[in-house]
């Protein structure tokens, strides 16, 4: 086991969780000509989405048997889904899509972090699970304070929001392969 593997999970996770709450704004803003009530209340949906996400990833994790992983993977999937769809819609698209779209974007790049912070503190001894569950979430700042200056930078020299959607896209992409991965391992190794 070892704690580095949901921390490299955070660390690439939480990218989509701080880009979405970062850029949604200005995206909607300057890409799809949003003023920013409007904006606001389609960020507003994004965390309506994380935090039913949240729930509904204790809860499917609990109906198989407590395997945090294949959900984490599915977090980053959606995620890296939605970053694409993003990064692809044209300027003109009808409200309610926008707030769908969204909305399922929250539930991957926000849902997913509750649940990493329980694989974290079920990684090693019971008795280091709190130090286990704060180095993820030290970790998880790590990206935070890493990828929207990466972000801002590559929209700043492209002119293109679409551009660091599609990339963020990628590295979420890698967070869901890596967390598939981490707990087919686990399997094996169990097996």
């Amino acid at each position: 086991g070892g704690i580095w593997r949901p921390a490299l999970i955070s660390i690439l996770m939480v990218s989509g969780q701080y880009l979405l709450l970062g850029f949604s704004l200005s995206d909607l803003k300057q890409v799809h000509h949003l003023n920013l009530a409007v904006g606001g209340l389609i960020l507003a949906v994004s965390q309506l989405g994380g935090g039913l996400g949240r729930v509904l990833t204790g809860v499917i994790s609990d109906r198989i048997g407590g395997r945090q992983t294949p959900v984490l993977a599915a977090c980053g999937a959606t995620a890296a889904l939605m970053s694409w769809v993003v990064a692809l819609m044209p300027q003109a698209v009808p409200l309610a899509v926008l707030a769908a779209i969204w909305f399922v974007y929250g539930m991957g790049a926000v849902g997913w972090n509750a649940l990493n912070m329980t694989w974290a503190g079920e990684s090693g001894r019971p008795e280091h699970s709190g130090f286990a569950m704060s180095s993820v979430g030290t970790a998880a700042f790590l990206g935070s304070a890493v990828f929207p200056p990466l972000f801002g930078a590559l929209v700043d020299a492209t002119h293109r929001f679409g551009i660091g959607w599609g990339l963020l896209g990628v590295v979420l992409a890698l967070a869901a392969v890596l967390a598939w991965h981490f707990g087919r391992t686990a399997q094996r190794a169990a097996a």
